[in-house]
């Protein structure tokens, strides 16, 4: 018998589904689940919430709720959903509340940091004077210095798919007070997808991609790979 692990993407623990994530991820996940399982093949659905980052902070923010309780309050929720459109995962869990995450995403990382491709690094990053607190990817907002597209993310512009730091972006606005950002230094973890930029163009040029994911990943390229901060100054 032939075995298969099929995962759909991680909702943040920050909300419940909407019609949008069921008929862009899940249902198909569900269809290709069902079609194996009709042909007699062993599946095990998995997936489950994505309880760290900033989209839970701002809904702590918002709900005056610590972060840990936002992330289990929507992971029950998501459960919930999920099973009354009978999409049923064999595994649901939540990386806050299961127990391999923490260890396995740690051995990830020393890992990468034992072959030089993660590093600790002083750099500047989005801060709310006003708050007291930095800002990183979602809590400022501002114009993509690409394109100009307004209202776009710290860390990626929504149109033309540009990655923006504190260098691209501009007329910088915190999403908690609503009033200019400033940039202050401060201490993070670095990875190194700049010396991947050859692995992936050789990639790109041997798979097989839609025909609109390809342009995508050459226009990433084209504006060159990044050292991308993996660290947040978050609780």
């Amino acid at each position: 018998m032939i075995r298969f692990l099929v995962t759909a993407a991680l909702p943040y623990a920050n909300g419940e589904p909407h019609v949008g994530h069921i008929a862009g991820c899940y249902l198909p996940c569900d269809v290709f689940v069902r079609y194996l399982r009709l042909n007699d093949a062993e599946v095990r659905y998995v997936c489950g919430s994505d309880d760290y980052g900033v989209a839970i902070m701002l809904s702590a923010e918002k709900e005056g709720k610590s972060p840990a309780e936002v992330a289990k309050h929507y992971n029950e929720k998501q459960k919930s959903a999920f099973a009354g459109l009978n999409i049923n995962f064999d595994v649901y869990g939540s990386t806050s509340q299961t127990k391999y995450h923490t260890d396995t995403t740690q051995q990830f990382f020393l890992k990468l940091h034992e072959q030089g491709y993660f590093e600790k690094l002083s750099s500047t990053q989005f801060f709310d004077p006003i708050k007291n607190v930095f800002l990183p990817d979602r809590f400022v907002k501002g114009t993509c210095s690409y394109c100009q597209a307004s209202n776009q993310n710290g860390d990626q512009c929504e149109d033309c798919g540009k990655m923006l730091d504190t260098k691209t972006l501009l007329n910088l606005i915190s999403v908690f007070t609503i009033t200019p950002a400033v940039t202050r230094q401060t201490g993070h973890w670095f990875l190194y997808l700049s010396k991947f930029e050859s692995l992936v163009k050789d990639w790109l040029d041997q798979t097989i991609l839609r025909e609109t994911t390809k342009p995508f990943v050459e226009g990433l390229l084209t504006s060159g790979l990044v050292k991308l901060s993996m660290t947040r100054d978050i609780s």
